[in-house]
């Protein structure tokens, strides 16, 4: 996940995606309306690698189970956590809801250390409307 986050390796995110679609396939029922979304990058990163590795990974994700993708969060903050102690990643950036959102969302992120991010994207998603969030990650850093 480094090499295609921080080296430009884009041609790996397509086969993460595929693998995350394959283990999340089983566990959620085609028929309640789920759709995809990701924890969008920091404004820094993105510009940095030129992609947003979230939205990749979201339209791979559901293109393999046939459901939708949409951006559905917003950051509050602009601080990455990439660099941040573990106290300042357990704070988490904040995140709104750009719209209300209804049913099921499957929310990505990359990469997850405390959790703090994703628990802060389904919380705003929750306020939103979601009736449930699962939440999934390409990999975990201890």
């Amino acid at each position: 996940m480094l090499a295609a986050k921080n080296h430009g390796r884009r041609d790996l995110l397509r086969p993460f995606g595929r693998a995350l679609a394959d283990h999340l396939a089983p566990r959620l029922d085609p028929e309640a309306g789920w759709e995809v979304t990701w924890i969008p990058c920091s404004a820094t990163g993105r510009r940095a690698r030129g992609f947003d590795q979230g939205r990749i990974l979201a339209r791979v994700v559901a293109v393999h189970l046939g459901l939708k993708s949409r951006p559905l969060l917003r950051r509050v903050d602009t601080v990455a956590q990439t660099g941040r102690s573990r106290e300042q990643r357990l704070a988490g950036p904040r995140f709104r809801a750009g719209r209300p959102v209804k049913g099921y969302v499957v929310l990505l992120d990359d990469v997850t250390t405390t959790g703090a991010t994703l628990r802060s994207g389904a919380a705003a998603l929750e306020r939103a409307g979601a009736r449930l969030v699962v939440r999934a990650a390409i990999a975990s850093v201890p």
